[in-house]
């Protein structure tokens, strides 16, 4: 397969990625795959966001995360750079700025990818930010860095979302101008769900939440040993046995060695039969 046929074939499993882990784990083995062709596929990436709605835009803002994974534990880093440098560009395409209330339908799913991606790149910052996120504040400092210029962006939109949460309170219903803009703008269209995509919507976010559930008992730790304090807290979870403790033991043994007494018993009597 040629660079062009790669270039189609990556944009085409693009368009179509679930985000189911099989279907992001496949996408994500093409990509490291034929991770020579690096700067086509990012170039693709950017291209196909433009191109599909906004289930899809988490779909690959999520197999944008998956990919800087794999990349980062791989010699040379293919695509974690890249796609590091363009995040803010990504993130506001995932969450773009736009008057309609769907365009932060993402919203919250780019705030759980995006704190696993600070965590893989190692941002020190992370913690404070998803505080921030939680709490409705915004990030006055200016940067350069990209991830932090990610962060500020997100947290703009959350809060640009509580503030026009409490403005819509007064006027709950949708004016005949609101759905005659819609319809005249294309764009406004990709923000716009029908109601089989909020089906499958639902069901995505459940499999996303899923997944980040899976990783909340995962611990770093540089020397992959516990240290005493953290020993100490876990100690201090659970008292000392005491005599019924004991006699619960004591019977759980019983029954072990009359389970284990009975199975060779029955073993001998099938050996002695043949």
């Amino acid at each position: 397969m040629d660079a062009f046929e790669a270039r189609i074939h990556f944009s085409d499993m693009l368009k179509i990625l679930m985000p189911s882990q099989q279907s992001v784990t496949n996408c994500t083995m093409y990509a490291i795959k034929n991770r020579h062709l690096q700067e086509d596929f990012h170039s693709v990436i950017l291209e196909v966001l433009d191109a599909v709605d906004l289930n899809v835009r988490i779909n690959i803002f999520q197999f944008v995360d998956s990919l800087i994974a794999s990349g980062s534990a791989i010699e040379g880093r293919p695509f974690v750079e890249n796609l590091a440098q363009d995040l803010p560009v990504i993130l506001e395409k995932v969450v773009p700025v736009n008057s309609s209330s769907k365009a932060f339908v993402n919203l919250h799913s780019s705030f759980h990818i995006l704190a696993h991606i600070s965590h893989e790149l190692q941002l020190k910052d992370t913690k404070e930010y998803e505080k921030k996120f939680n709490l409705n504040e915004t990030l006055d400092e200016d940067t350069t860095d990209p991830l932090k210029r990610s962060w500020k962006f997100l947290l703009q939109q959350k809060a640009l979302l509580h503030s026009e949460r409490y403005a819509s309170e007064d006027n709950t219903e949708l004016s005949q101008e609101s759905l005659a803009e819609v319809d005249a703008d294309p764009k406004l269209r990709l923000y716009t769900l029908s109601e089989q995509q909020i089906l499958a919507r639902m069901e995505a976010d459940r499999e996303r939440h899923k997944r980040a559930k899976e990783k909340l008992w995962m611990v770093t730790r540089e020397s992959y040993s516990l240290s005493f304090n953290e020993f100490e807290n876990i100690d201090d979870r659970f008292s000392s046995l005491q005599d019924e403790d004991y006699k619960e033991l004591r019977e759980l043994k019983r029954l072990v060695n009359k389970s284990f007494n009975g199975r060779n018993q029955s073993s001998e009597f099938k050996r002695l039969k043949a």
